[in-house]
């Protein structure tokens, strides 16, 4: 019976009778099959679905009409598992073939579910009087079950033959009399690599006998039971693996196996397989890890530097000699412990913490920190940290390597010190007394309020500095810059330009031009009678009472007008009037 015959007779029987006796169209066989059946029109829209197609799609059967052979909600893919393309699909094929699709396996995924759905299918066309394809009436049923039967049984066959076959180690398989049943690849190929004859057949022999004195010997670890003892444990059940180490050197180097011996499990009758694997590789390698490691400790025990390792929980595993020299504190105090560490000064808690999460963060780095000794000293260190990962990308380990930085640190302060500052007195130098110009011209346009500048000169320093020697000289400098900073507030600044020459700086002062212009001939004059009083340069030779006046020159600025450097300028020349009338004078540009 033709498609349209079933369609046909469907219609037929859609008038009610009153015959009460059951009766079952085509139509409603075809619905409750438990093959699903779906009809497509030419253009592969779906003009019939019974229940069970719809149920392998994801749709229901109403939402089945209307579809087409191309829909979003589910996909046919191929035995791999990848998309098909549509127009590979039963109803496609068909189309474009005119002929019949005869039980082909198709997978589908629906909308429903995510994984494969396993399908047979059969296709086969109809045809309207001018031998043009009508529709394609397609059936299909549930392979999954058998497709999964089908995948374990080759995943099954597979692993067995890799168990014999691929893999490197020596096995063989014994029955529960110890008799060998069957040996891989590998024990054939080593069995002759060792003198044995190739075609040797090793099945149906005894395991032990065949192996000889390799494994019945002692291991290589004394043990309390023999490999024969141990062996037939596992024959009889007592136990269900167990593995022996030897050695079984030949002319040419020494060598080490490793016998590992278990019962397959849920076998019967019982049998039991036998690996044997060469370790020659991982006892060399061991003996090479510790002489690596013994050198790696003798190294880091002999390191100047501080060095601390932390596992991947930031635990202290290992510190080494120098970092327990560094802080005061014992190997004892410090291996087990966690953040934050006993050299961790609470007032640096958070510049240390902040560098070792991010060690933990596995960036690393290095820090510039300051430490505690188990006395309670502070001192600055440097701190190199970094991550060591495992094969997968995760931490395993830190490292920090720390170096005590306070003679560097002192030498680095010495030499800012030096760049800014007159070695003689200690002043600052003429290159940081433009700084303090620039802030106190800053400060003076922020504020509105002015400030001023004096310049000193020493009357008669060259007279004293070759009557009595440098040494006298230098002394007398550095006692004129001592009664200079006696003279002056803290936020003032004194520097020395050189020789025997001096400069005052001092802002904050209020008032107008003529107000600011008297305090600071003030501030002069009480200067000039501190640098007049007698100077005691008592040194190798009593040199007492040496007189040594200046001449200042006074400059004020502000804000607005004159600044600070031309003030300088103007100090300088008022300081020369001063020196040409005499000296020990005043002037006041």
């Amino acid at each position: 019976m033709s498609w349209a015959q079933l369609a046909s007779q469907w219609h037929a029987q859609t008038v009610v009778t009153n015959n009460p006796a059951p009766r079952f169209s085509s139509q409603q066989v075809l619905k409750r099959l438990h093959t699903g059946v779906v009809v497509h029109a030419s253009d592969t829209r779906v003009v019939y679905a019974n229940l069970r197609a719809a149920e392998l799609l994801g749709l229901s059967e109403a939402q089945m009409l209307g579809k087409t052979g191309i829909d979003p909600k589910w996909h046919f893919v191929d035995g791999s598992g990848e998309r098909i393309d549509p127009s590979q699909y039963p109803v496609g094929r068909v189309l474009s073939s005119g002929q019949a699709l005869h039980e082909t396996d198709f997978g589908v995924i629906a909308s429903h579910s995510d994984h494969i759905t396993w399908l047979s299918v059969t296709a086969f066309p109809e045809f309207d009087a001018s031998g043009e394809v009508e529709r394609v009436v397609v059936n299909f049923h549930d392979i999954s079950e058998r497709k999964r039967a089908q995948a374990d049984f080759d995943q099954a066959r597979a692993f067995a033959l890799s168990v014999l076959d691929g893999l490197m180690s020596s096995i063989c398989v014994l029955d529960m009399h110890g008799t060998i049943l069957t040996v891989n690849k590998a024990w054939i190929e080593f069995y002759a690599a060792n003198g044995g004859a190739p075609d040797q057949v090793h099945a149906g022999m005894n395991y032990l006998r065949v192996v000889g004195a390799a494994v019945t010997s002692s291991p290589a670890t004394p043990a309390l039971v023999s490999f024969a003892e141990l062996l037939q444990a596992v024959l009889i059940g007592e136990r269900d693996h167990f593995e022996w180490e030897y050695d079984c050197h030949s002319a040419l180097e020494k060598r080490w196996f490793v016998a590992r011996v278990s019962r397959m499990q849920g076998v019967q009758p019982l049998r039991v397989v036998v690996a044997h694997d060469d370790i020659s590789s991982a006892k060399r390698a061991q003996e090479q890890l510790r002489e690596t490691l013994s050198f790696t400790n003798s190294l880091l025990d002999s390191m100047q530097d501080g060095f601390s390792v932390l596992d991947k929980n930031g635990r202290a595993t290992r510190a080494n000699p120098a970092l327990c020299r560094m802080t005061g504190f014992s190997v004892e105090e410090l291996l087990g412990q966690m953040a934050p560490f006993p050299y961790w000064p609470p007032e640096h808690y958070g510049d240390i913490d902040a560098a070792f999460r991010k060690t933990l963060a596995a960036q690393g780095g290095d820090f510039d920190l300051v430490f505690m000794r188990k006395s309670g000293e502070r001192f600055p260190v440097e701190v190199a940290a970094s991550v060591v990962m495992d094969d997968r990308g995760l931490p395993t380990a830190y490292l920090a390597t720390v170096k005590d930085v306070t003679q560097l640190k002192r030498m680095e302060d010495e030499i800012k010190r030096l760049a800014y500052h007159d070695a003689l007195t200690n002043l600052p130098n003429r290159r940081l007394l433009e700084d303090r110009l620039q802030r106190a011209q800053a400060a003076a346009t922020r504020s509105g309020q002015h400030g001023a500048v004096l310049l000193i000169d020493l009357d008669g320093f060259k007279v004293i500095n070759d009557l009595h020697g440098h040494e006298a000289g230098d002394r007398l400098l550095v006692e004129v810059a001592r009664r200079l900073k006696a003279e002056l507030r803290e936020v003032d600044t004194v520097a020395r330009l050189g020789g025997d020459e001096f400069v005052v700086v001092f802002d904050e002062l209020d008032g107008d031009s003529t107000d600011i212009s008297k305090q600071a001939r003030t501030v002069a004059e009480k200067i000039r009678a501190a640098l007049a009083l007698p100077f005691d340069l008592t040194g190798d030779s009593a040199i007492k009472g040496v007189a040594c006046s200046a001449s200042i020159g006074v400059a004020s600025f502000a804000g607005q007008g004159p600044g600070a450097v031309d003030a300088m300028r103007l100090a300088d020349l008022a300081m020369y009037e001063a020196k040409r009338a005499g000296g020990n004078q005043i002037r006041v540009a």
